[in-house]
């Protein structure tokens, strides 16, 4: 057995401690604290806003509001579907979308929420279709005044996935090769 420590080849793993700052002060002075203060004020600022965000995203959904949700979203949104190679930007399409998937699952709840060091939102999704329960994430990106830049979209099992992709096909009117051969795989 080799003994790495002793021969030097790996460095230790110990944990390192910045060296003391000499004049007991930031290094650059009253300015980089005010620059560090001046930052944790505005990460603050988008926290509460993404927080706003999730709650009113919340509240839309529960009311089936398609006007509030489609306040939450900013000119230009795009959304990243697990069923597309390309992201959907055209808004109109984007909130039929939406509120086809709302009306497709059962039971559709957020089950958890997280605010993301950019400003972004995470929420955890569940609901069931045809009896199989489905999960996902909704990846929120804000601009400043707390609506969806762009949503990204993520599912799973499989199986379930494919099933709720030809489902949403069907109700949106595509049907492609791509839908059809995905119910055959699901027979």
């Amino acid at each position: 057995m080799l003994d790495y420590a002793k021969k030097g080849d790996y460095p230790s793993y110990a944990p390192m401690t910045p060296p003391a700052p000499k004049s007991g002060r930031f290094k650059g002075g009253d300015d980089c604290k005010f620059r560090v203060l001046q930052n944790f004020v505005r990460i603050a600022e988008v926290n509460e806003s993404a927080r706003q965000f999730i709650q009113k995203w919340h509240e839309a959904l529960e009311e089936k509001s398609l006007e509030k949700i489609d306040q939450l979203l900013a000119p230009g949104v795009r959304l990243i579907s697990p069923v597309a190679f390309k992201p959907f930007t055209d808004r109109q399409y984007i909130m039929k979308v939406l509120s086809t998937v709302v009306s497709t699952l059962k039971d559709f709840r957020y089950t958890r929420s997280c605010v993301l060091d950019d400003g972004g939102v995470l929420m955890v999704f569940e609901g069931e279709l045809k009896g199989k329960t489905i999960e996902g994430i909704d990846l929120f990106d804000l601009n400043d005044k707390g609506q969806v830049t762009q949503l990204k979209v993520m599912l799973r099992p499989f199986r379930v996935y494919a099933s709720f992709a030809i489902e949403m096909g069907e109700r949106m009117g595509k049907s492609n090769l791509t839908m059809k051969l995905l119910k055959l795989w699901l027979r």
